[in-house]
């Protein structure tokens, strides 16, 4: 009986605490060019690259809650950062690698009109291991109506690693606040 007492008060808690936040769900994706030393980013002779792009693709969803001006959430999401294609002589191996990252972070975000300005810092994980990565971006919300918007961002990452990666990406998307 104390165990539904218990989880009881924790959903009237969890729900009127809810109900008194403001809280916003953004979906984005983005394409833009990641700045890297692909050869020490891989660990592949520089001779042996055929071809490479540093263009990036991006998907991310972020939860905030509202205080005031002053937003604080998290992030999940994922790039596609870069490719190569590498020849190793003397018998010729062809070799096709890529760099992508799944993708967790801490944000922050200030407001003021229709712009913000966001900060963060999480967790990128590679398949060969895990970098530590910050990021910074402004949005501009086009409304739609008091609870729905779209987002223009524009963000800049910096991702820790072998090599530093800094990809830069022009982002949209949509966002639905509940709440307000």
């Amino acid at each position: 009986m104390k165990r539904y007492f218990i989880l009881a008060i924790t959903l009237i808690i969890v729900a009127g605490t809810s109900a008194a936040l403001d809280l916003e769900i953004t979906a984005q994706g983005g394409v833009g060019y990641s700045f890297v030393d692909i050869p020490k980013s891989t660990e592949w002779d520089e001779s042996y690259f055929n071809d490479w792009s540093e263009l990036n693709f991006r998907l991310n969803a972020q939860g905030t809650w509202g205080f005031g001006d002053f937003r604080a959430g998290a992030e999940l999401g994922y790039s596609w950062l870069y490719y190569y294609d590498v020849t190793v002589p003397p018998v010729p191996y062809y070799y096709y690698g890529y760099a992508g990252a799944f993708n967790v972070s801490a944000l922050a975000e200030y407001r003021f009109d229709n712009m913000a300005l966001q900060a963060g810092a999480g967790a990128y994980f590679f398949d060969d291991g895990t970098s530590l990565g910050v990021h910074a971006a402004g949005t501009w919300r086009f409304e739609l109506s008091p609870s729905m918007s779209i987002p223009l961002s524009v963000r800049a990452d910096i991702i820790f690693g072998r090599a530093m990666i800094i990809p830069i990406s022009v982002m949209s998307g949509f966002s639905y606040r509940i709440g307000q």
